[in-house]
């Protein structure tokens, strides 16, 4: 993603120019038409890397993420997270464009491969994991190694799940007796 960014932004800051649409003083690239049309495949390549990667990440990742038992708020609390940063982004980048022009694609490409980095380190993958496994690594404490962390890790066999299950069955009857 960060890539097409890039290349709008060099794309505008090489064949744009400051130009007049009515009263508005904007950024123009004209007289460029396979320039335009470059920055328009680029926009669309952005749109669709998007859509493909980093898009339902922040709708999926939190469900996979989270143990039943706080499930719910914490999906709310990163769904509410998501539309207070996009409504802020909603009102942070028309006046970035119009003050900075090109550049605002450069500062949302390092965010992007910032970002790259931090998936990289910090978010371990989670495909075909049951809920369980996926609290088993982060109980394990992989800090800065999600990239370090095998299929093995969390994985149990029946006959420990059906022994963890009556440990935690035996445990939730001494807490009820107790009270």
């Amino acid at each position: 993603m960060g890539f097409w960014l890039c290349l709008v932004g060099g794309l505008q800051a090489r064949f744009g120019a400051w130009g007049q649409v009515g009263t508005d003083t904007i950024w123009l690239v004209a007289n460029h038409e396979a320039a335009t049309k470059a920055i328009i495949v680029c926009s669309y390549f952005f749109v669709c890397s998007f859509a493909i990667t980093m898009g339902p990440v922040s709708w999926t990742y939190p469900a996979e993420l989270y143990s039943l038992k706080i499930r719910g708020k914490a999906v709310s609390l990163a769904t509410a997270t998501n539309w207070a940063f996009n409504t802020a982004l909603a009102f942070a980048v028309p006046p970035g464009l119009a003050s900075i022009a090109w550049k605002t694609y450069f500062i949302f490409a390092t965010f992007n491969f910032a970002a790259c980095i931090h998936i990289f380190f910090m978010y371990p993958e989670t495909v075909g994991r049951t809920l369980e496994e996926v609290e088993e690594i982060f109980q394990q404490g992989h800090v800065f190694t999600a990239w370090k962390i095998g299929r093995e890790v969390g994985k149990k066999t029946v006959h420990e799940v059906i022994a963890k299950d009556k440990v935690v069955h035996r445990e939730s009857l001494d807490e009820k007796s107790s009270a």
